[in-house]
């Protein structure tokens, strides 16, 4: 419901009959879902399980670490070391935006010695089902995934000391899997999966690329005008106190 699936929802409307009942399931009650029923144009059914009224479990304990980018991997590896030495038999899931990243964050984990397994579309269906199954079963206790962040995590605090410590270490070995993930075909099948999907929607993946740059090329026009006006003004106020200061 947050938009990245809107082509293929389109896509799946467009043959469904008009006269029909839809049915919505949902693990949480969001503000998106609360607005989708106050719009929708019939009668709206809502049925609530009301077998488990606890939100969260009482043992959850949310913690939000605000850092600055740079040292945001370290901190991500020093978190991950403190859990592993706290709790030796327990298991880590690490949230991620992209399939790229994941595969990023993977690497560079097990570049450090941190066993971990990755989970994301890019991956066949068998190696999805193999990674889970290695960290259910905890012959790995680090799962890398995308698109879950929402879901709220279990982050304890790190001292910084340690983050300090392994920063660099952190920096240089996710470069050189960043290196070595772009002398591979990652991106290569992500664009045959992204024109297999535009075929079977029925738009040409060529004539979408053409349309793609054209747009680019038109935004980047326009913040290269929003950049000269800003100078302008700039400018402007420049002489206008240099001004002030003569008079």
């Amino acid at each position: 419901m947050d938009g990245r699936f809107d082509s293929q929802l389109h896509t799946i409307w467009s043959s469904l009959p008009e006269k029909r009942q839809t049915l919505l399931f949902s693990a949480t009650i969001t503000d998106r879902l609360e607005r989708m029923k106050e719009l929708a144009s019939s009668e709206v059914f809502l049925w609530q399980s009301s077998g488990n009224k606890q939100a969260t479990v009482q043992q959850l304990d949310e913690r939000y670490a605000l850092v600055n980018p740079i040292v945001k991997d370290a901190t991500m590896i020093a978190m991950v070391l403190q859990q592993t030495e706290q709790k030796p038999r327990g298991l880590i899931m690490i949230f991620t935006d992209t399939c790229k990243n994941t595969q990023v964050l993977s690497m560079l984990l097990n570049s450090l010695s941190i066993e971990c397994v990755a989970l994301h579309s890019m991956l066949s269906q068998k190696e999805r089902l193999s990674a889970l199954a290695r960290f259910k079963s905890s012959q790995v206790k680090v799962l890398i995934a995308t698109d879950v962040a929402s879901r709220g995590l279990d982050i304890p605090l790190v001292d910084e000391a340690m983050v300090r410590k392994i920063m660099k270490q952190v920096n240089v070995s996710r470069r050189e899997q960043e290196i070595r993930l772009e002398q591979t075909d990652f991106d290569e099948r992500r664009n045959i999966n992204k024109r297999k999907r535009l075929i079977l929607e029925g738009r040409d993946p060529d004539e979408e690329e053409k349309k793609k740059r054209k747009h680019l090329k038109k935004l980047r026009k326009a913040e290269r005008q929003e950049r000269n006006e800003l100078l302008k003004h700039l400018e402007k106020k420049k002489w206008e106190k240099q001004d002030d200061g003569d008079s």
